[in-house]
């Protein structure tokens, strides 16, 4: 067996229990149970598949990854736009290049309580919240407050650990008036 102590609770694991330094690379998707806190469960990996590659694409997607590996701080991405504009393609590739990149790739499809705060403790990956403004609107927070704010300390990098920020948003105008600035928006 394996004891894990974690704050005054102990939980007993059969044999099958490894512990990393590290998030191995892999896709996953964040998930919350009160009774246990957050956890990461491994998923498919974002893939293009056969999709056809038009236009600029590749150029962006290697101008993304050559800006966030020369700068020695997080890098923010937000894909805005209509449906159909091929930013879920733009996404899947970025995906597939931070894995390449020996970068785990986090997916953040649900509103948890605290979940700025877990995606905090985690090490460099990239973090994709897709359909950012549905997921988080502004006005359904904590006491009246605009639920994306809570995320303003990690985008604006006042944390200490690098990552790869990848936001999709179909309605910018849903967007806090916090984000209009900060990212380098790809259409």
């Amino acid at each position: 067996s394996t004891y894990i102590k974690v704050g005054t609770r102990v939980r007993v694991y059969d044999g099958s229990v490894t512990t990393n330094d590290h998030l191995e690379v892999g896709t996953y998707k964040v998930d919350f149970n009160p009774n246990d806190g957050y956890s990461l469960v491994q998923t498919d990996d974002l893939t293009t598949g056969t999709d056809k590659v038009y236009g600029t694409h590749e150029r962006k997607v290697a101008k993304v990854f050559n800006t966030y590996h020369r700068h020695g701080n997080s890098l923010g991405v937000m894909l805005s736009g209509d449906k159909g504009q091929g930013k879920t393609l733009f996404l899947r590739m970025l995906s597939e290049k931070a894995l390449y990149h020996r970068l785990p790739v986090v997916l953040v499809n649900a509103a948890f309580p605290g979940i700025a705060n877990f995606l905090d403790t985690l090490g460099e990956c990239m973090i994709v919240f897709d359909e950012f403004e549905k997921v988080f609107p502004r006005d359904h927070g904590e006491d009246g407050d605009n639920f994306q704010n809570q995320f303003l300390p990690l985008f604006d990098g006042a944390s200490r650990q690098k990552r790869l920020y990848c936001i999709t948003v179909n309605q910018v105008h849903d967007l806090s008036e916090h984000y209009n600035g900060g990212y380098h928006t790809v259409h």
